[in-house]
């Protein structure tokens, strides 16, 4: 069984490096938008953005689509995340979560032709 690429603190590892870090950690919405339309998420980009900021600003729920994301990257990248370390990492490290799903639709190619995508024939 396959698990993450990079670890969940490795926040200045390539693909994405110090950059990538840096953008999650000043514009979180920006690299949400980037996951949620790499997996197919409600919206596309605009909505996985303007929903993380919904979700953040009124609500207060900031974990909420890390936690949403997470389980559907590793699902997409065909392996399996326990919804327990999901809601652990959402809610007490939701940077260096959201840092590693963005690496790891990066180094999968999700939503590029990689293995969350079917070829038509």
């Amino acid at each position: 069984m396959s698990k993450w690429s990079t670890g969940t603190f490795e926040c200045c590892k390539e693909p994405g490096g110090s950059f990538l870090c840096v953008k999650t950690c000043c514009c979180p919405c920006f690299t949400i938008g980037d996951i949620n339309e790499a997996i197919d998420g409600p919206g596309g980009w605009a909505g996985g953005c303007l929903g993380d900021c919904i979700l953040t600003w009124c609500c207060d729920l900031y974990c909420l689509c890390p936690l949403y994301q997470g389980l559907e990257v590793a699902k997409k990248a065909n392996f399996e995340e326990s919804v327990l370390r999901a809601i652990v990492c959402s809610c007490c490290c939701c940077g260096c979560y959201t840092c590693q799903q963005a690496r790891e639709v990066s180094i999968k190619n999700i939503g590029k032709g990689g293995p969350g995508q079917q070829e038509m024939s």
